[in-house]
């Protein structure tokens, strides 16, 4: 690109809060870019004292323009002869230092380039193949309903392709002028009062974007789009060969601990500033679900998910094919947790990733974990029941007691090599036979009297909890006096109500959580053992005499379904 004899001007702004992200734009801009640009423009309202150790960074090519809030007050009243809408003056999000990109299209008339950039950009290649050559204008595009919006009341919208530019970065050429014939920062200034006034816009955002798309509109003036720059941190066209990224909204280097991972140069341009400034600056980063903190977490939670998702994958293909009684929860610090629905939730199986060194030495463990819980459960007698089991298996054991010497965990693990996925499942479904049943069994009998298992425990306390089970056990008991039969019309009344209330708990429970939805019968150990009971004679007699009702007109065989 021939750009002999051209000069080429920058654009940023901000306040006193933000002179270590205008600093850092500023340190990228010259590592890059030294002999291409003549100029960078900060209009602030900072302080002598800032705006001084700015200037250290890029002597004599930082110039700084005076833009408080009157500054911007008197701009936009003289151009309309308005006050400044209510939402704007009230926002304290954005502030006023958006609307000094309006001031490009005035340094147009020194330099044949100029370029707006916000101060959450960060530089990281040459910004060459952004100036504006060959066309008028270039930006990323965004929304355009609200240009669309906005013509629709002057005339009717012609072919002329309409765009509306994402504010992070957007870059001018001298022709602009050429082509127009109006002070066009004055006019940006009109527009922005249309647009309140006309009900295209209600807040702030976007309203320092839109002039510029009606204004190419107004003048047919051109505009491309921009690749290598406003990329942000999130889209999939990021990487190192892109010039400068945008970290828009929630994404800020200094708030994300995500882009500050990530894009390590601007934590390096940060330090430079440090280095200039003489001054130090903690961010504080937003909470994050993940356990990242720093580039070790980050390395380290990536490594895991690169080991971890292929076992994830073919477990959930084997546990759902085999044992629907069972469900994996994945957890964020490298462990894979295996629950049943059959089973307390304090007791579970679960894979435990480990680092080591390099991205080769790695381990980990199958763990079958026992947490002490409230259920009345004799659990020292419990724990001899899994020993024996561990015993035989071969498993080690980890015990973790409280200050009373109590034992309030129990981890039976073995070592399993988790580059062979299929061994580990081998592994898992192997510890998973010889440990469910036990563990099945001694619940069962310890908690038999719970409401929590009586009716969902096992397969044969849900087909017991049947209407037509039920129905069948009140004809048989009944029916053998006169007293009895006497009730029975109350009695399968009260029953058939009981079941129907149950049933609405029962799926109103499933509909807010999903997860509560009870296991296929078939997934259950004692399932055969369940069928059984299906062929009782107070199963049928009951199965019998709702079909009966049903075929009198009754109908209540298809309103309250057999299963539970």
């Amino acid at each position: 690109m021939n750009l002999q004899n051209k000069k080429v001007a920058i654009v940023l702004a901000g306040d006193e809060k933000l002179d270590f992200a205008i600093a850092n734009v500023i340190i990228g801009l010259k590592r890059y870019n030294e002999s291409l640009i003549d100029r960078v423009f900060v209009y602030t309202d900072m302080p002598q004292e800032k705006r001084d150790k700015i200037s250290l960074i890029w002597r004599d090519k930082i110039a700084f323009v005076a833009f408080g809030y009157e500054d911007f007050e008197r701009g936009f009243s003289c151009a309309t002869n308005e006050e400044i809408p209510e939402c704007i003056a009230q926002d304290k999000r954005f502030g006023h230092h958006i609307y000094a990109k309006f001031y490009c299209f005035d340094l147009l008339r020194d330099y044949d380039y100029v370029i707006w950039l916000d101060s959450d950009v960060l530089v990281q290649n040459s910004i060459e193949d952004i100036l504006a050559v060959d066309t008028d204008f270039k930006w990323g595009n965004g929304q355009r309903k609200q240009i669309e919006a906005y013509l629709s009341n002057f005339a009717e919208i012609n072919e002329q392709e309409i765009a509306k530019p994402n504010g992070g970065v957007i870059s001018f050429s001298k022709n602009i002028l050429r082509k127009t014939s109006i002070p066009l920062r004055l006019e940006c200034y009109k527009i922005v009062s249309r647009c309140y006034s006309l009900g295209v816009l209600s807040e702030v955002a976007m309203s320092d974007e839109i002039p510029f798309g009606i204004i190419a509109y107004e003048y047919h003036l051109s505009f491309a789009p921009l690749r290598v720059a406003n990329i942000a941190p999130y889209s999939p066209h990021c990487s190192k060969d892109v010039a400068i990224i945008h970290a828009v909204s929630g994404s800020k280097f200094w708030s994300s601990a995500f882009s500050s991972l990530l894009f390590g140069e601007w934590y390096v341009n940060h330090k430079e500033w440090e280095r200039i400034s003489q001054q130090t600056k903690e961010f504080e980063y937003k909470k994050s679900n993940l356990p990242i903190e720093n580039l070790g977490n980050l390395y380290g939670f990536l490594l895991s998910l690169h080991y971890l998702t292929p076992l994830i994958l073919r477990l959930e293909k084997r546990i759902f094919g085999d044992s629907a009684y069972l469900y994996i929860s994945p957890k964020l610090n490298g462990v894979v947790e295996i629950y049943s629905h059959l089973l307390i939730k304090e007791i579970f199986y679960c894979f435990v990733y480990k680092h080591h060194y390099g991205e080769w030495d790695i381990s980990c463990e199958l763990q079958l974990v026992v947490q002490r819980c409230k259920e009345e459960i004799k659990f020292d007698e419990f724990l001899l029941i899994l020993q024996k089991i561990a015993q035989k298996t071969g498993l080690k054991q980890r015990i973790i007691k409280d200050k009373n010497n109590q034992i309030q965990q129990c981890v039976f693990m073995k070592n399993v090599n988790l580059k062979n996925v299929e061994e580990c499942i081998q592994e898992f479904l192997f510890l998973k036979s010889v440990s469910f049943m036990p563990i099945y069994q001694h619940l069962f009998k310890e908690n038999r009297e719970s409401s929590r298992y009586e009716t969902f425990f096992t397969a044969t306390s849900r087909v017991q909890s049947h209407l037509s089970y039920q129905l069948g056990q009140i004809l048989l008991k009944d029916s053998k006096s006169f007293f009895g039969i006497s009730k029975l019309p109350f009695k399968i009344l009260w029953t058939i109500l009981k079941h129907k209330n149950k049933q609405k708990q029962y799926q109103e429970k499933i509909t807010n959580n999903p997860c509560l939805k009870l296991p296929p019968l078939e997934s259950y150990p004692d399932y055969k053992q369940a069928l059984k009971i299906k062929n009782y004679f107070s199963y049928q007699l009951g199965e019998a005499f709702l079909t009966s009702i049903s075929a009198g007109g009754g109908g209540i065989s298809h309103l309250y379904p057999q299963s539970a």
